[in-house]
């Protein structure tokens, strides 16, 4: 396997060649103030102050990690605590382990060591965000912290999204296989234009809000995708790779990771942060589950996502605002679906590797009998800046803050509007803000006519061709 340093673009290894003093500057708490709280100090603060400097004179590590967090082994403890709960593939010993390789290599090998470390270490995951809701073992729970209006009374038997968008008439998922792969899917008529007004409504939303609209390409490098913390290689990847002709090139799972992208190698001014910015993608991610409450739209491998995307000064108290912001627009648009909703303040072992915190809104389908996500939110500190390069235009030249959240999933949306805005008569009612999107339409009812497949007529693959 080629080692990080290779893998990435021209413009990140050009800039990750530079060391500037702040590398080794401790954060530090003043005796004549009060104590930060601890979900409010900075990500660099450790638990002893002055450690020795790491790296020889003259040797940069290739990418600016914590290094002085990293390698003081007072917090050895804490960042395996991280791994263990994320159920993460870092490992700190390890990393431990190298740095004295590296300390002990003669200065021909320093190199050579000091790459094998930096791979290591990009294994480690986010710090997590202090709270008193983690227990001292096992795995942790989500904590409601909100919940938006009730379950919906019906007098009928309700039905799950499959059977209503097929009764319908404006939905396929059967008989796909040899077409387009498994877990796909068309939708066809109003639940089209449903789709698309879910889009616009929220892309409308968020440029109301101040964000700016960015298009996105679906293709990106394997070490863009690292960098924001989705793993690409090893018996772990969840993503679509390219053949190898084509470079290493994957497609890309969500906006963010092209948003994110487009920040690499810069310094950004603080009179410009924060940075708001959204983008609407098709999103390729090869999932499976064999749950049934799972199935059909729940999940699929490919569908639309508006995405939104902050960049903020590198201060958890401004990332952490932001994410409220983000948290809070999320809120106001599925309110105005009619949505009945829980926010959840999500445990470790749900947060990924990047995320320093994050929450998750679950929407109520009644025809599964299941709250299922529809968004989430997070707070990713400085862990892909880190990576990308990304720090402000100062002396400091202190690395920005990340976050990222869903504005709008189409498949969970759709599933979570037609089950429970379904009618007795298999109609849907659409939402009042959608119904101007939607041409005036307030109502979707089944169309006439229905495609009936009959055993010898399925299609099927023979000798290379579809029959």
């Amino acid at each position: 396997m080629a080692t990080w340093p290779v893998r990435l673009p021209a413009l990140l290894r050009s800039t990750f060649g530079s060391r500037c003093a702040c590398h080794r500057r401790l954060s530090t708490t003043t005796t004549a103030n009060p104590p930060t709280p601890a979900c409010h100090r900075p990500l660099s603060t450790t638990t002893t102050a002055n450690p020795p400097t790491p790296f020889f004179s003259g040797d940069a590590p290739p990418v600016r990690l914590d290094w002085d967090y990293i390698l003081n082994p007072a917090n050895t403890a804490r960042i395996a605590a991280d791994v263990r709960r994320r159920k993460g593939v870092g490992d700190i010993a390890r990393v431990l382990r190298l740095h004295e390789a590296y300390r002990a290599a003669p200065p021909e090998e320093r190199s050579a060591a000091l790459e094998q470390l930096t791979t290591e270490a990009l294994r480690l995951p986010n710090r997590t965000r202090p709270s008193g809701d983690l227990k001292p073992g096992g795995e942790q729970e989500m904590v409601p912290v909100r919940v938006v209006g009730e379950k919906r009374h019906f007098d009928f038997p309700e039905k799950d999204f499959r059977r209503r968008a097929e009764k319908l008439n404006m939905f396929r998922m059967d008989n796909l296989g040899v077409l387009t792969g498994s877990r796909t899917y068309y939708l066809q008529h109003e639940l089209a234009e449903l789709e698309a007004a879910l889009v616009r409504f929220a892309l409308s939303t968020l440029v109301k809000a101040g964000f700016h609209l960015v298009s996105v390409p679906d293709l990106l490098s394997s070490s863009v995708l690292e960098a924001c913390g989705v793993a690409v290689h090893g018996n772990r990847n969840m993503v679509y790779s390219l053949d190898g002709v084509y470079g290493d090139v994957c497609l890309s799972g969500t906006a963010e990771m092209a948003l994110a992208a487009l920040f690499s190698g810069r310094r950004l001014p603080a009179s410009q942060l924060p940075l708001r910015m959204t983008a609407v993608s098709r999103c390729f991610r090869p999932e499976v589950s064999n749950l049934e409450t799972e199935s059909g739209l729940y999940r699929v491998h490919q569908f639309t996502k508006v995405e939104m995307f902050g960049v903020c000064e590198g201060r958890l108290a401004a990332s952490e605002a932001l994410l409220d912001e983000f948290v809070d627009l999320q809120q106001r648009m599925f309110t105005a679906l009619g949505l009945h909703f829980i926010v959840y303040n999500m445990p470790p072992h749900e947060l990924g590797a990047a995320a320093y915190r994050k929450y998750d809104m679950e929407a109520w389908m009644p025809g599964r009998g299941m709250y299922g996500e529809i968004s989430s939110a997070s707070d990713c500190a400085d862990y892909q800046a880190r990576r990308l390069h990304v720090t402000e235009d100062s002396a400091s030249a202190r690395h920005v803050h990340t976050v990222n959240g869903t504005a709008c999933a189409a498949p969970r949306l759709l599933l979570a509007l037609v089950e429970q805005h379904q009618q007795r008569d298999g109609s849907v009612t659409v939402p009042a803000v959608l119904v101007p999107l939607m041409g005036g339409r307030e109502v979707i009812r089944p169309r006439p006519g229905r495609p009936v497949w009959t055993r010898q007529h399925r299609l099927a693959l023979r000798d290379g061709h579809v029959r």
